[in-house]
């Protein structure tokens, strides 16, 4: 969707160096996103710019080398590539930028509403998602703020990418984090990162020591979504049925995918719900595990992988409401078969040949979850990401991406 544009150069033709502005394709607290064009070809430019509550300016440029350093070694088909980068400036102040592949998409949550994939479309996309993540790590890069809305699906082909690395971080980079806690969404951080919150949440000398299992954590939690939540596109007010929460601690677990949507296929049910453990000893242990063990599923497949996880028509039910509707749709099942029984008899008296309804298909039950009493601090979300294109190579770009020795992989924690 086209944002309002707070700065008059970002109008539609205006040049930022040598890529024209096409349109705006989102705006967040720390810059914006724009579909622009160079030499015929698309790309999305990443804008950053001071946020309203800081005046920083070396700050502002230090996340965006931040996150074209974490960019630059990652050379994977199913994760964005950066093309160029450079340094704009105006008559308001010097905006650096990021040139991006384009990709003509819907986020993660959107595809799942929009296009209602069958189970074994949606395990196929997590399986490359969790090759992609685990060949990140391995560049001992991490993403930090893995989420339904940081994926995108490419229109054509379904392909998957994980993208915004607004929030990433990589061995023996400069830190920047100004709390205990870095930057990411709070429904996706690991059980261990909301204790260590809840513990910590006045020293803001402490910082969490983020690992790959957080990450790995947050796909996990995208895939129990996947399969529990018709509405992950829409706006909290917007919703039928609250989300089930999955990571407090006081808590515990959250029920496994199976008893939410009692579609979902049971060894699926069984892996996601071992990939959202609390404990971590009894958790998946390695993205590869729930790769391979998604593969190791779905390829066999069978009738129940090739159905719809959400029928295309079903809405989840309002919070507090599943039971007493069970109890309408049997009252109206009941008096339904009365109706048809008598209009028949009465079809038949007259000569007429019934004409039989097919039946509808029941929306499967969401869970509804009471709210977590953990208290995380407000997510800091990081500029959207641009659409989702097939990568095409900027010939000529006026900046060519510098030289950036590739990161260390992090020291393991003991």
């Amino acid at each position: 969707m086209t944002t309002a544009h707070p700065l008059g150069f970002l109008r539609p033709g205006a040049l930022i160096d040598s890529f024209r502005v096409v349109k705006a394709l989102g705006e967040g607290a720390n810059g914006m996103v724009l579909l622009v064009k160079r030499r015929g070809r698309r790309f999305a430019l990443k804008l950053a710019r001071c946020r309203e509550v800081s005046d920083d300016v070396a700050k502002t440029n230090q996340r965006m080398t931040r996150e074209l350093g974490c960019l630059i070694h990652l050379e994977h088909p199913n994760i964005i590539r950066a093309r160029a980068w450079g340094h704009y400036p105006d008559l308001i102040g010097d905006y650096s930028y990021l040139v991006l592949d384009y990709v003509d998409g819907w986020t993660l949550a959107e595809w799942l509403e929009k296009v209602r994939p069958t189970f074994k479309q949606v395990a196929h996309v997590f399986m490359k998602l969790a090759d992609a993540l685990d060949y990140m790590h391995r560049q001992g890069v991490f993403h930090r703020d893995i989420s339904l809305s940081n994926v995108l699906i490419r229109k054509d082909d379904g392909e998957p990418f994980i993208v915004d690395f607004g929030a990433g971080d990589f061995a023996n980079a400069r830190e920047l984090t100004e709390g205990p806690l870095p930057p990411g969404t709070n429904r996706f951080r690991a059980p261990e990162a909301v204790t260590f919150w809840n513990e910590h949440r006045l020293d803001f000398s402490a910082r969490y020591p983020f690992q790959a299992k957080d990450d790995q954590y947050a796909l996990a939690v995208c895939l129990y979504d996947a399969l529990t939540d018709a509405e992950t596109a829409k706006d909290p007010e917007q919703r039928a049925a609250r989300r089930i929460t999955v990571n407090s601690p006081a808590m515990g677990p959250p029920p496994a995918p199976r008893e939410a949507n009692p579609c979902v296929p049971e060894a699926l049910s069984a892996l996601v719900a071992g990939a959202v453990e609390h404990d971590t000893a009894q958790r998946l242990p390695t993205l590869e595990a729930l790769r391979g063990g998604l593969e190791a599923l779905a390829d066999p497949g069978g009738a129940e992988w090739e159905a719809p996880v959400f029928a295309p028509t079903v809405s989840a039910p309002r919070a507090g409401m599943a039971g007493r509707r069970r109890g309408r749709r049997r009252k109206v099942a009941a008096v339904g078969a009365v109706v048809v029984a008598t209009v028949a008899a009465f079809a038949l008296l007259r000569e007429l040949s019934p004409t039989p309804e097919a039946p509808g298909l029941p929306a499967p039950e969401s869970v509804p979850h009471a709210k977590a009493p953990d208290v995380l601090p407000p997510s800091r979300a990081a500029p959207p990401a641009a659409g989702v294109p097939s990568a095409a190579p900027v010939a000529s770009a006026q900046k060519e991406a510098p030289t950036v020795s590739a990161p260390k992989p992090p020291q393991r924690q003991p």
